[in-house]
């Protein structure tokens, strides 16, 4: 996630580029380490893992009032991740984006995208599985979201769009090593204004799998997912939201984090999908 001030400096790079990102404590050499985000809410159960994050003092508070990220796992015979971050910039100008760098080229397929698993890339010379598996990703907020896919040969360490110095491939010889993702996906938000929810439905399914679950946006900051899955979150205030009407936690809950019921059991056993 990225909320872009011109005028933001960093130390990092050849020409220490800005990248619209975190802070760079490590530069500053005292009173470390230092607290740059926290757990909100946490809840693991036999339908879904739930985490909420609030990682405002991890940008600069000359450009960011407010940087969430909720993240939901939703259990099944189709897998899902949602995310769905809350960013605020103290200036309008201030463009924020939703960047995620994958293994393979995505391609859009009707209103999603589409790519697969490479566990050559993850550096997984044995991998307890066999194939791939194939994500979809539904970006269902900003409504009007600039997506760009940039990667490739010669593109894959593109620098930020927006800063004219960094307009050139990062290579470095670390880049080469496992994890590799030569492909970015980057979600803008075109709408005038200093908010953005971001909101996206993340599908793991076999690789053969031809068509994502049908998905459906509730507004103003929801998701309905076949006749399975109804997903709400909080668009402003606390952290928080709703699965199938049951509230999720606004406290951490570990309890049941490291406990598996029968029926846990009994889907990993059943499960058909590459890890």
């Amino acid at each position: 996630m990225t909320i872009f001030d011109p005028t933001e400096k960093f130390r990092r790079d050849k020409n220490n580029e800005n990248d619209g990102g975190l802070l760079r404590h490590v530069y500053e050499g005292d009173k470390l380490p230092r607290e740059r985000g926290h757990i909100v809410a946490f809840e693991h159960n036999a339908d879904y893992t739930y985490a909420a994050a609030d990682i405002t003092q991890g940008y600069s508070s000359g450009k960011a009032r407010e940087v969430t990220r909720q993240f939901l796992y939703l259990r099944g015979q189709r897998e899902f991740f949602i995310v769905f971050d809350r960013v605020e910039a103290t200036n309008p100008d201030f463009a924020r984006h939703f960047f995620l760098h994958v293994p393979d080229e995505p391609q859009q397929q009707e209103k999603c995208l589409t790519w697969l698993s490479m566990p050559e890339a993850d550096g997984d010379k044995e991998v307890l599985s066999h194939g791939r598996s194939r994500m979809f990703l539904h970006t269902l907020l900003p409504q009007k979201a600039q997506v760009v896919l940039r990667g490739g040969p010669g593109r894959e360490a593109w620098g930020h769009p927006l800063e004219p110095a960094a307009q050139y491939n990062h290579t470095t010889e670390g880049r080469a090593k496992p994890p590799v993702c030569p492909w970015r996906i980057e979600v803008g938000d075109p709408d005038s204004g200093s908010r953005t929810l971001f909101l996206h439905v993340f599908e793991v399914a076999d690789e053969k799998v031809g068509q994502p679950t049908p998905v459906e946006f509730a507004a103003p900051a929801g998701v309905n997912i076949a006749q399975r899955w109804q997903v709400r979150f909080n668009p402003t205030g606390t952290l928080g939201g709703s699965v199938n009407d049951k509230p999720l936690t606004a406290t951490i809950k570990t309890e049941t984090q490291y406990l598996l019921t029968d029926s846990d059991m009994r889907r990993q056993r059943t499960s058909t999908y590459s890890r």
